[in-house]
């Protein structure tokens, strides 16, 4: 599922970008538990890539995902922290 929504992210070959369908993928693998999957959608989420930019959401999942030890999520909610952009 996560493969899915990055290939939609970015368009692959005969696939062309579709923002909101990969949206679709990555919540589909977050859900399911997939850390990676809850970094990039998180991201979307943050920069409203997709779909409508929700902070809380998007810390919620980077939360999920350096709970499985994703560095990237964990360096991303120190940043937010240390800006004070967590509302």
């Amino acid at each position: 599922m996560r493969a899915l929504g990055r290939l939609f992210r970015c368009g692959s070959g005969h696939l062309s970008k579709d923002v909101a369908l990969a949206a679709v993928w990555l919540e589909r693998a977050a859900d399911a538990g997939d850390g990676g999957a809850q970094n990039a959608l998180a991201g979307m989420y943050l920069g409203g890539h997709g779909v409508d930019v929700n902070v809380e959401k998007a810390i919620d999942l980077y939360r999920r995902a350096a709970a499985q030890k994703m560095a990237t999520s964990c360096y991303t909610l120190g940043c937010i922290y240390g800006r004070g952009d967590h509302g």
